[in-house]
């Protein structure tokens, strides 16, 4: 579990590192940095508290719908609206007023470095706290991905006064963050929960809905292939920003 949890650290930290590298002209000062990552870590310390005091639990729609519809209104109301909403209000205030971001690259980075701080407690959190190992969190950091697409939406709002970019800048890292989840929300549900240890071949072949869980499974499987090659993506694309940025200072 401990060993799981440094190697979710460690791959945060390797792509904060890359990530901040990217940057073109200035780094951001220290200053910038650890207010970026207070507002990160304060998202997280938000979203827990909130997570202890709401009466609504994980598994409260399992029994009350099917599986999949279960998942989806999970995955909807019980994390990417709320994880959205406040990284969204946190992101906006660690950007707020700050004149080292310059360009829509900028409001991108710091959307990582934001990430990185809510990701990192949340890690913490379910790896100690849960008992969870939590191995695909370390493979698919997918808040960052969501976190990118919400940094350059609301880059583009910023330079080009849009509207539209604002509302996609919440709107699209929640139907991600969505979509993401609740396929595997879906097998806790079928499964009436996120404790296998007790499961046995007869157990499985009884449950209800246990056609469901090879589909839920093949699809858990596409969203998260998804969700890593739209991180090399995006990060192919910061780094093609950067260096097209050098390669006009050196026309220039």
């Amino acid at each position: 579990m401990i060993i799981a949890l440094i190697f979710e650290i460690l791959v945060l930290v390797l792509i904060l590192r890359f990530t901040l590298k990217q940057k073109t002209g200035e780094p951001f000062s220290k200053k910038s940095m650890r207010r970026f990552i207070i507002f990160g870590l304060l998202t997280g310390v938000i979203l827990v508290v909130l997570m202890l005091i709401t009466p609504v639990k994980y598994d409260f729609f399992f029994d009350k719908m099917h599986p999949v519809a279960a998942g989806f209104v999970t995955a909807l109301l019980l994390a990417a609206l709320p994880e959205e909403i406040i990284k969204y209000v946190m992101f906006r205030l660690a950007c707020k007023k700050n004149e080292e971001i310059k360009v829509v690259h900028d409001v991108i980075i710091v959307s990582v470095v934001i990430a990185f701080g809510f990701s990192l407690l949340e890690d913490i959190q379910y790896t100690v706290f849960d008992g969870s190992s939590a191995a695909l969190r370390a493979l698919v950091p997918a808040h960052l991905l969501f976190q990118i697409v919400m940094g350059y939406f609301y880059g583009r709002a910023k330079a080009e006064n849009k509207s539209a970019f604002h509302v996609l800048s919440l709107v699209a890292p929640v139907i991600m963050h969505t979509v993401f989840d609740m396929f595997i929300i879906s097998m806790m549900a079928c499964i009436g929960g996120n404790d296998v240890t007790g499961l046995t071949e007869d157990t499985l072949l009884n449950l209800p809905y246990f056609n469901l869980l090879i589909p839920l499974i093949v699809c858990t499987v596409i969203v998260a292939l998804a969700a890593i090659i739209g991180i090399i993506t995006a990060f192919a694309g910061i780094k093609r920003k950067r260096e097209s940025a050098i390669m006009q200072e050196s026309l220039n």
